[in-house]
C-alpha cells in the first residue's frame, strides 16, 4: 500500500486536486511562493526549499507568514532545517516549532504546528 500511494503522489498532475487514500487530497502547486494564493486552507506542508545558506529569500518571516495565513489552525509544516533562525522566523508568525529526529545522516530537523 506504501507503493501505491507513493506513485499516486509522484503521478498526480499539476493543479487538480487528487484523492490519494482516505482523509488525503492532494494538490500540487507549479507556482512561485511569494505569488501563491491558496483556493482552500492548506493542512500539511513539506517545506524543501534549498537550505538558508543556499536560498535565504525562502526562510523569512514574510514567506512563513504567508504559509501560515494560507494554513488551518493545527497545521503542520515540516522542513530538514533545524537552524535557529528558522525557528524563530516560524514562531514569530504563529507556529508552535519542535525539533524532531530527522532523517538519516540528519541528526534533528522542524515540525511545527499552526497555532
Amino acid at each position: 500500500n506504501g507503493n501505491k500511494i507513493f506513485r499516486l503522489i509522484h503521478s498526480s498532475s499539476w493543479g487538480g486536486m487528487h484523492l490519494i487514500c482516505n482523509k488525503f487530497n492532494l494538490c500540487k502547486v507549479e507556482e512561485d511562493l511569494a505569488d501563491f494564493i491558496p483556493a482552500f486552507p492548506i493542512d500539511l506542508v513539506y517545506f524543501d526549499a534549498f537550505g538558508p545558506d543556499k536560498q535565504p529569500s525562502m526562510w523569512t518571516r514574510e514567506i512563513f507568514g504567508r504559509i501560515a495565513s494560507a494554513m488551518r489552525s493545527g497545521g503542520i509544516l515540516v522542513t530538514y532545517s533545524a537552524k535557529g533562525e528558522v525557528k524563530r522566523n516560524l514562531r514569530s508568525v504563529g507556529f508552535d516549532v519542535k525539533l524532531i529526529p530527522g532523517p538519516p545522516g540528519k541528526r534533528e530537523m522542524i515540525s511545527a504546528k499552526k497555532i
